[in-house]
């Protein structure tokens, strides 16, 4: 069977636990990768759930679109013409 080299970059501390992790399985990183790719060839889909994480967006007072863009516009202009009270930190 011929063999192609796949060149990735991860970051040096996921490659160190990969590693370490496949080892103690007594796999080789490459082995690893290879049966992760083995198993998405023949499955078609990722061999474990992947979910985006809960996202809360941010508060828009009711408002959408171009009422949300023209609220966020004026507060900047009455911030930077000094129309602004600070308020003391509440922690709950």
């Amino acid at each position: 069977m011929a063999t192609t080299t796949i060149t990735i970059r991860v970051d040096d501390g996921l490659k160190a636990a990969a590693t370490a992790a496949f080892e103690g399985m007594g796999l080789s990183l490459a082995n690893g990768v290879a049966i992760y790719l083995t198993r998405v060839a023949a499955t078609k889909a990722i061999p474990f759930k992947v979910e985006v994480p809960a996202y809360t967006p941010p508060p828009t007072f009711g408002l959408t679109g171009e009422a949300y863009k023209r609220h966020l516009l004026d507060a900047k202009k009455r911030i930077l013409d000094g129309q602004y009270s600070e308020h003391e930190l509440i922690e709950v």
